[in-house]
């Protein structure tokens, strides 16, 4: 089992985590011949495993556990690096440990569920998918015993009478592609279900969550020799790129920043978009799933916003000054100068919060007139 957090406590509420990156595929060409192993998803699985160790806040479900699976491969570039008590991400290790974290998020319904996969995915039509594990492929007869049934693992982790009180804040993010390989149904069948799923009367009242790295039937993308663009977006949004003002969510200041299912959606659009613009690729991280208002982690400070200020058909320099609203703080002016011969576009770093904007033209006395801009996550353009 690849237990390799636990903090000792009662059944108050807690978060749990479950991660499994897969970069060796020794049986993955039996299946189909094109299809290599990866290097850059136990590298991706192992930073957020890190962030969730170091950074992770929660104060109405402080972490309780964390389970992390890493099949690396001569290329997976992690410097040696171990974390004591993982175990290798193997259709056996898997289901014992998706089976021990769905032990813990049954012992009370206020505790948090965190689920990350990165590697191979395989979309098998109508949005379903399968997760492949280190020994996909390994089983000639039956090759798709080394994967899971993704979709099985979201049911079965629903409210029933058998769990009727199993955590309703739950996050998937599935680090993986979704292209659909010309598989028989016979063999589609054999992806492991984990949990036996059927009829209940128990209505299904969680906030559930589930974050993709590519759109149906699409890719999943990385630079090499660094984290999966998914990974890298997620970890930023986290950090506060995905925040959003809590405004008084239980258990938390009307101050406070947090990342939200909602906010979170919002930052890893952007995020996407902007890898688009960057790499020319057709980046596109989806969510589905039930997105609501649940908070998955509280920022320690504001976060920094990028504010883009536009000047299109500005004269040739101005001076633009910022005010911050927040709190006691003194005036800020911050001279921009615009000259007309570079990109009419620069980028200023603020603490999110309120601010009061002013632009004075070169060679005027006064001011234009104020303008107030709430500064927020992702980003903020402000146009001269």
């Amino acid at each position: 089992m690849g237990l390799v957090y636990q903090r000792s406590g009662n059944d108050d509420p807690a978060t749990h985590v479950f991660i499994a990156g897969v970069d060796a595929y020794p049986w993955i060409r039996n299946v189909r011949a094109e299809y290599e192993p990866l290097t850059f998803c136990c590298r991706s699985a192992l930073a957020f495993y890190d962030w969730v160790i170091n950074n992770y806040r929660n104060r109405t479900a402080p972490l309780s556990s964390v389970r992390l699976l890493l099949s690396p491969n001569e290329h997976s570039r992690l410097e040696g690096r171990s974390v004591p008590g993982m175990k290798p991400a193997t259709m056996a290790n898997f289901l014992d440990d998706c089976a021990s974290w769905a032990s813990s998020l049954r012992s009370n319904k206020d505790n948090i569920g965190i689920f990350l996969f990165s590697g191979h995915g395989i979309g098998v039509g109508f949005d379903r998918r399968v997760l492949t594990l280190e020994d996909f492929g390994k089983f000639e007869v039956a090759p798709f015993q080394g994967s899971v049934s993704l979709d099985n693992i979201y049911a079965g982790l629903a409210p029933n009478e058998r769990s009727p009180e199993i955590a309703r804040k739950q996050f998937y993010f599935i680090d993986a592609g979704s292209g659909e390989w010309p598989i028989p149904d016979h063999l589609e069948r054999n992806a492991t279900h984990i949990f036996p799923v059927g009829f209940t009367s128990v209505r299904d009242d969680r906030e559930a969550s589930l974050f993709f790295a590519s759109a149906p039937g699409g890719f999943a993308y990385a630079k090499a020799d660094e984290l999966t663009l998914f990974v890298r977006a997620l970890l930023s949004c986290l950090n506060g790129q995905g925040a959003e003002l809590s405004r008084g969510q239980a258990g938390y200041a009307p101050n406070s920043w947090v990342v939200t299912s909602a906010s979170l959606t919002s930052g890893l659009q952007a995020k996407a978009k902007a890898d688009q613009e960057g790499t020319g690729l057709p980046v596109s991280f989806v969510t589905n799933g039930s997105i609501g208002s649940a908070v998955l982690h509280e920022c320690p400070t504001a976060p920094i916003v990028p504010v883009s200020v536009r000047s299109e058909d500005a004269p040739k320099e101005f001076h633009l000054e910022i005010v911050s609203l927040e709190g006691d703080d003194d005036h800020v002016p911050i001279p921009q100068y615009y000259d007309g011969s570079t990109s009419p576009k620069f980028t200023i770093d603020l603490p999110a919060g309120m601010y009061r904007f002013r632009v004075r033209i070169a060679g005027r006395e006064k001011f234009r007139s104020s303008q107030f801009v709430f500064v927020q996550p992702p980003e903020i353009i402000f146009p001269i």
